[in-house]
C-alpha cells in the first residue's frame, strides 16, 4: 500500500527496524497519529503525545526512552537531526509496538486463547491497547470471556461479545489490523542471536562428526 510522501520516507527506516512488525501496518500507524511528522508533539488528549506514533510519557517509558530522545534533532516541530536522530525515532516505536505485541499474547493467553500473528484480528487488537487503551481491552476482554465462557476465537467474536461494537477506537484498531492480513514476521521469528550462534555451532559439530564416522566405516571395511 501506498502512503503519503511524508509517511513513505520512513519506509526504509521501518522496513530495517521491523523485524516481526508488519511496515505497513506500523506506517498506517504513522499515518493517523502524527501524518509522518516526526517532530510532531501534541496534547488534545490532556497530555503529550511525541513522535513519529505519539507516544505518551507512560508509553515512551514501557519503549524504554523519553520523549525528549524520541524528539532528538527537533526544533520548533522541524526535522533538523542525523539520520541517527531519524533511525531512533522508528526504533523506539517499534520496541513499543513490540511490548503491546508480548502484551496482546499475554492477555490472549490468559483469557485460554491466542490469535496467530499472521491474522488482521491480533495485529488489531495490538493497535487498541494503545488507542483505547491497556484498561478497556483488559475491561472488554474481560467482558468477552464472561459472555462466551471461553476466550474469544477471534477479532469479530471478541467484538460482538464484549460490548465494544460501535466504539470508534475499535473501528480504528481494525481498519488498522486489516493492512497486516498474511504478514509473515522475521524468518527467525524470536530466535536470538545466542539461538543462531549455538545453531551454527551445532552444525560444525554435525559435519566434523560426520566425517569422523565415515572416516571410521571405510577402516573398518578397507581390505
Amino acid at each position: 500500500m501506498a502512503f503519503p510522501d511524508a509517511v513513505e520516507q520512513w519506509r526504509p527506516y521501518q522496513d530495517q527496524f521491523s523485524g516481526d512488525v508488519p511496515t505497513d501496518w506500523a506506517l498506517d500507524w504513522m499515518r493517523t497519529e502524527s501524518g509522518g511528522n516526526r517532530c510532531n508533539v501534541t496534547t488534545s488528549a490532556g497530555f503529550p503525545e511525541a513522535g513519529l506514533f505519539q507516544l505518551d510519557p507512560g508509553n515512551a517509558t514501557m519503549a524504554g526512552v523519553t520523549q525528549d530522545q524520541i524528539l532528538s534533532g527537533c526544533q520548533n516541530g522541524r526535522d533538523v537531526g542525523t539520520d541517527s536522530d531519524r533511525m531512533f525515532a522508528v526504533s523506539s516505536g517499534v520496541d513499543y509496538i513490540k511490548v503491546l505485541k508480548s502484551m496482546a499474547h499475554a492477555k490472549l493467553q490468559n483469557a485460554g486463547t491466542d490469535w496467530s500473528e499472521s491474522t488482521p484480528d491480533f495485529w488489531a487488537l495490538v493497535r487498541l491497547q494503545f488507542s483505547a487503551g491497556l484498561g478497556a481491552v483488559d475491561t472488554w476482554l474481560a467482558a468477552s470471556v464472561d459472555s462466551l465462557g471461553r476466550g474469544p476465537q477471534n477479532w469479530d467474536e471478541f467484538v460482538s461479545s464484549s460490548g465494544a461494537a460501535g466504539n470508534h477506537w475499535i473501528d480504528v484498531a481494525e481498519a488498522n489490523g486489516a493492512l497486516a492480513a498474511g504478514f509473515v514476521g522475521s524468518p527467525f521469528g524470536s530466535v536470538t542471536t545466542g539461538d543462531l550462534v549455538l545453531a551454527g555451532i551445532a552444525a560444525v559439530l554435525g559435519v566434523i562428526g560426520a566425517y569422523y564416522l565415515q572416516r571410521r566405516l571405510f577402516i573398518a571395511h578397507a581390505p
